[in-house]
């Protein structure tokens, strides 16, 4: 699964794997990612510009990044592509009906 998280100032990657966090990025500091497999995107980090390349080049200043970095990355990370004006304006929203979940009922 993979989660884009946007508030405020503040972008966040995260990716989980069989329900643990493999990797956890903010693009402001891409170089302090953690998770259980923090270079797993390495080479799609390398290619949207997040990181450095191994000459030390890089392409895009950290500050450059934000959302449109981050889908960037979820695009070369994963081959879907996700129109960043999905991300602009009120993202559209339901209500979900009485759901049926009789395993909270056993308390």
């Amino acid at each position: 699964m993979l989660a884009l998280f946007r508030g405020g100032d503040l972008d966040l990657f995260h990716h989980f794997a069989h329900g643990v966090r493999t990797v956890l990025l903010e693009p402001l500091f891409p170089e302090r990612r953690d998770g259980a497999d923090p270079d797993r995107f390495l080479t799609a980090m390398r290619e949207v510009g997040l990181v450095a390349e191994p000459d030390g080049v890089r392409r895009r200043s950290p500050g450059e990044i934000g959302l449109e970095g981050l889908l960037d990355l979820a695009t070369a990370a994963t081959g879907f592509r996700i129109d960043p004006e999905v991300f602009r304006g009120p993202l559209p929203t339901g209500e979900l009906g009485p759901i049926d979940m009789p395993w909270l009922d056993s308390r």
